[in-house]
Order: C-alpha cells, then structure tokens, then sequence
C-alpha cells in the first residue's frame, strides 16, 4: 500500500502541473482524466477497504453532496453543476483515507513544495518570455479559447506594473496553471508557504522563494492578490501575536505597535480600494447596496437552492465580478454552504492539534484560496484544483482519528 500511495501522490504532482497546459496546448477537455482520477483513487479505496477509516463527518459529507447532485441533475434538471464542488471535497476525503496514512508526512509535504518550486520558477521563465518576446508567443503555442472543448487557453492580460516600471513586460501573467489572476494568487500563496518554512527550518533558501514570489507579484499584480497579500500578512501577524499573549507581554509598547499596524493596513487598503475606483461611497453604492438590492428578486427556494435555469439568463447582481454571488445564484444558500462550512468544519476539527507544525500553513493557504473567490475562483481551476484538495486533505488527516488507530 506504501508504494501505490507513493505512485499516486506523484501522478497527483504532475497531474496538477501539466494538466492545464495540455488542455490549452491541444485544445482538449481533460474533465474525463479528472473523473478518472477520482475513481482510480475510489477504487484503490475499495481494494484496501479494511484498512479504511470513516468518520461520521466523512459519511453525512459524503451524502449530503449525493443529495445535492441528485437534486441538481433530476429534480431542477441542471446538471451537473455542483460537480466540482463535489469533486474537491470528496477527493481530499479519499486522499486523505489512501495516502496519507500510508506515506510519511515530510514527504507528503515535500511534494507539494516542489509544485510551489516548479510553479515559481515557471513564473520567472513566464515573465523572461513576456519582457523579451511579448506575450503573442505565448498565445499562439496555447491557442485554444474553448469555443468548442470549454478550455481556456493563454489569456493576454494587461499589466499595470509597466505604468511605473519603463522596461517591465507589457502583458501580465497567467502562471503554469493558465488562468485569470491565478499567477498572482499562487505568487501569495507561495510567499506564505516559504514563509513558514522558513520560520520552521531557518533556511535561507526558503526566506529567497517567498521573496522572489513577492517580487513576481510587484511585477505583475492584479488587485485581488494585493488584497490578499495584505490579509495574509494580518493573519500572520495576529497568529504570532496570540503566541505572545500566552506569555507575559513585558513590554507595553507593544500594543500600540499592534493599533499602529492595523490602521496602516486599513489607510493602505482604503488608499487601493480608490485608486481603481472612484471612491469609497461609489463602491458603497455599486458594489454592496445594489447587489443587496438583488436578492429582492429571489423567493425562499432561490436562496436555499439557486436560481433555475430558465431565470439564469437575467442578471440579478450589477457586478459580474463577485464570484461569491454568482455562486450563490447558481448552488443557493444550501449548496455554497454544504462546501464552505464542510471546508470550516474540517479546519476547526484539526485545530484540536495545534502543535503540529505545518498545520498553520496549510489553513493559511486554503484561506487564500478561498478568499479569492471572492473574485476570481482560482481554486476551481483544473491544476489548481487538485492543489488546493492536497492541501484539504492534510487537514483532514490531521484533524481526524486515523492517526491514532
């Protein structure tokens, strides 16, 4: 069982790496190698069985997404939208029942810095060939737009660094999981991650990759991943300052250290949030009065189940770029929260082990993910996806009664 969870946790590297690429490179829909994957892990489940440890969270998880995709498919006749969502959840639950016991966790956790490694350097190569060639090049080798297949290809993107910077590349970057702003979000991401280990290990190699992942965000940001970088750096700094809560604070000036960097952030915040826009009453106005003013077109099955189909076409929201609501038109209340609080809960149940050391970072990441949807659902894409299930599945193990059977 040891030398398949191996084998499998390396298919799963460059599944996640490269996935991406060859959808755009030949222009195909690899969704069929998605599904693959997930029976190929079932079944291995299904042949160890014995050695198999459900939980009652596991099971009622499990169900409840039967339900949904049962009521989605047959009832209000849509199909198969809550695949995906389907798809994280009860991938990382097997992976974390297959693999993960089975495999030791510096290697487990090994591998998934040498998909951070890969995709930062492959931001650099990225940036080399957008600076010398432009991004046409690019374009051209990842032709495919999904007319046909449903699968994006390389997206020329506008790069607002080269207003300060006379020699930065014109375009922006789409990073080796070829999506809108999933660059920028990875580049935190990877800052977070380096960051961590560095504090862990004190090697400097990883203090250099969280660097130079920031610098390739300063060189092709996008706001949302500025965003995010500034609640990553908040979340960071109260989670070392409850460290120091436990102990006696000997010097005072700390709480006013703590009052000066959390009304800086705010001023930095609001200051970004009016550079792009007009101001903070025309975001008052566009972006949270009006889509409030949305939800009066909804009756109660609308909120719990989503909108069907025949009333999607209308637009309820002013804003296209909320993806929170856009989700939640589509799933409801019901189906958004069967997600997000299965996600919460599986946090919350591992905190009980805090002293593990890489549990941090991994929550860390998974906030990052999902706060992006805020805007751009990066963790939906196709290399990202698995990623982010990786990640959750960590959780899961740790959080779960596995360890001690």
């Amino acid at each position: 069982m040891r030398s398949i969870a191996t084998y499998l946790l390396g298919y799963l590297v460059v599944h996640i790496l490269f996935i991406s690429i060859v959808e755009a490179f030949f222009c195909v829909d690899l969704k069929l190698l998605a599904l693959g994957l997930i029976v190929l892990v079932f079944g291995v489940a299904v042949v160890n069985s014995k050695k198999i440890i459900l939980e009652k969270s596991d099971i009622i998880i499990v169900f409840v997404l039967a339900f949904l995709n049962i009521y989605y498919t047959f009832i209000e006749l849509r199909g198969l939208i809550f695949f995906k969502m389907t798809y994280v959840l009860l991938l990382a639950i097997l992976l974390s029942k297959v693999i993960l016991p089975n495999i030791s966790l510096k290697s487990y956790l090994g591998k998934i810095d040498t998909i951070y490694f890969i995709v930062l350097i492959g931001l650099v190569i990225e940036y080399l060939i957008l600076l010398f060639f432009g991004d046409q090049i690019l374009a051209d080798l990842f032709m495919c737009h999904g007319e046909e297949t449903g699968v994006r290809g390389y997206i020329p993107q506008s790069n607002i660094t080269r207003e300060f910077l006379p020699h930065a590349a014109t375009g922006g970057l789409n990073s080796i999981m070829l999506g809108s702003q999933t660059a920028t979000q990875l580049a935190v991401i990877i800052f977070v991650w380096c960051l961590y280990k560095f504090k862990a290990s004190d090697k400097k190699k990883h203090l250099a990759l969280g660097l130079l992942a920031i610098f390739m965000l300063i060189l092709s940001p996008s706001f949302t991943s500025i965003i995010l970088l500034f609640i990553s750096i908040v979340m960071i700094y109260l989670l070392n300052l409850s460290n120091n809560f436990k102990e006696k604070i000997k010097n005072f000036y700390k709480m006013y250290l703590v009052l000066f960097v959390i009304v800086l952030l705010i001023y930095l915040l609001a200051r970004l949030f009016t550079y792009k826009y007009f101001g903070l009453n025309y975001i008052y106005d566009e972006y949270i009065v009006k889509n409030l003013i949305g939800f009066q077109y909804f009756d109660l099955k609308d909120i719990l189940f989503g909108i069907p189909v025949d009333r999607q076409t209308r637009s309820f929201f002013p804003s296209q770029e909320i993806s929170f609501l856009k989700q939640l038109t589509r799933y409801g209340f019901v189906g958004i929260g069967v997600f997000y609080i299965s996600i919460f809960y599986y946090m919350l149940r591992a905190l009980r082990y805090r002293h593990i050391t890489a549990l941090v970072p991994n929550m860390m990441v998974m906030a990052i993910f999902v706060l992006g949807n805020i805007h751009y659902p990066v963790m939906f894409n196709m290399g990202a996806m698995v990623l982010f299930v990786l990640h959750l599945a960590y959780i899961i193990y740790q959080g779960s009664d596995i360890k001690n059977n």
